[in-house]
């Protein structure tokens, strides 16, 4: 069974990237979205394609050019960080 913690911060992870955009990557100091998906990956102990399907799902709700998972209704946990986190500032 997963830990449900780091589930949580994988979601807000994938959240920011989606939301952020490059400056996830300029802040971050990652070169590529593969760099990013893959350094993430293994603080989650994650495949690096899950990390990066967390991040489409999220995509519909930002405006990044992206249209991630716009046919998929979001889950229960998805919704919950994004509303959480949606006013928040950068």
């Amino acid at each position: 069974m997963p830990n449900k913690r780091i589930e949580v911060e994988a979601l807000i992870v994938g959240y920011a990237m989606s939301r952020l955009d490059n400056l996830f990557l300029d802040t971050l100091g990652y070169q590529t979205w593969v760099d990013a998906f893959d350094s993430t990956s293994s603080l989650f102990s994650m495949p690096p394609a899950s990390i990066k399907n967390i991040r489409d799902e999220f995509d519909p709700f930002h405006d990044n050019g992206r249209m991630g998972w716009h046919k998929r209704p979001l889950r229960q946990n998805r919704l919950r960080v994004l509303t959480e986190l949606c006013d928040l500032s950068n």
